[in-house]
């Protein structure tokens, strides 16, 4: 493939990601704001049904309602986070987490990257998909480790045994009456 083509790759993708740049607007959120997302995207995971749309740490994700297969030692709990990107195939990131006896013993983690990279390395190259990579990185942040915030959070709400009482959904949470 001819450097030419390469560099009106690279030009035009890089304008078309510093225009997504200057529209993307990333608000901070507070840390109550931050716990709220995290306790419904465990929920979803958990009891279902799929929660979409849900930003954590500036990103946005969609939680899958997770398995849950359980036997006489613990749980194992499988499922799947999708974080939203803008004009791109959403990234999916995938997790396993088993707990023995009421504590987590091990997540395991694995990403499949969507974006604009895979695509532009087969038309353009591994170099200029690196660089689109960096590019989308810039755009939309570092999204990994909102998504094992989100991970960490169905591991501590997750129940121990797959047991009907304990798939039973959480009553929603009501304010009390404020005394006069």
């Amino acid at each position: 493939m001819s450097s030419m083509f390469r560099s009106l790759v690279t030009g035009g993708l890089m304008a078309v990601m510093a225009m997504a740049a200057m529209v993307a607007a990333v608000q901070a959120e507070t840390p109550a704001e931050r716990q709220v997302a995290l306790r419904k995207a465990g929920r979803a995971a958990i009891y279902g049904p799929e929660a979409k749309e849900l930003k954590v740490a500036g990103h946005e994700f969609n939680v899958k309602k997770a398995k849950l297969d359980s036997n006489h030692e613990g749980v194992t709990i499988t499922g799947q986070l999708s974080h939203c990107l803008s004009l791109r195939k959403d990234d999916q990131f995938f997790y396993t987490i088993k707990k023995i006896n009421g504590a987590v013993f091990s997540i395991e983690t694995r990403i499949d990257r969507g974006g604009l990279a895979p695509l532009v390395s087969k038309v353009a190259g591994d170099d200029v998909a690196r660089l689109v990579s960096k590019l989308g990185q810039k755009i939309d942040g570092k999204w990994e480790t909102a998504a094992e915030l989100i991970v960490a959070q169905i591991a501590k709400v997750a129940p121990d045994i797959d047991s009907p009482a304990s798939n039973k959904r959480p009553a929603p949470y009501k304010p009390s009456a404020k005394k006069k």
